[in-house]
């Protein structure tokens, strides 16, 4: 019964690191998608049209190159940051699956890039010019 008891504690103390875990990689992913936008500059839709469709393939892979390697750096510097629950009832902070899997981080810093959407538009409507 002991063990019954100390395993929902650790299982407890799981779910609230999870949304420890989920909100410190949702806003890194966040602001660090902001900081890639202002990088790239604003988007110019006159400027895209001007290019060719290779062109704007290959600033799309580009771009989505770098963002995975972002994507590395970030979820391997935040593995480093400790929990604050990290050793409470006998919980491994380093074992939660999630902390290396990073769903969140990916999404944020995919979904709020509007320069990366912009450019994944120009290229969709090169390929479907009846759907916008």
């Amino acid at each position: 019964m002991k063990w019954l008891l100390k395993e929902l504690v650790v299982r407890g103390i799981k779910l609230v690191d999870l949304g420890y875990i989920g909100a410190t990689h949702f806003l890194a992913g966040f602001f660090i998608s902001r900081v890639i936008d202002d990088v790239c500059g604003p988007f110019d839709a006159n400027a895209e049209k001007k290019k060719s469709t290779t062109r704007i393939l290959l600033e799309v892979i580009g771009l989505l190159w770098f963002n995975a390697v972002v994507l590395y750096i970030i979820k391997n510097t935040m593995e480093l940051i400790p929990s604050p629950l990290d050793g409470l009832g006998g919980f491994e902070h380093a074992r939660v699956k999630e902390l290396k899997s990073a769903p969140l981080l990916a999404f944020a810093l995919l979904y709020y890039q509007s320069h990366l959407q912009e450019k994944l538009k120009a290229l969709y409507n090169r390929f479907a010019p009846n759907k916008k």
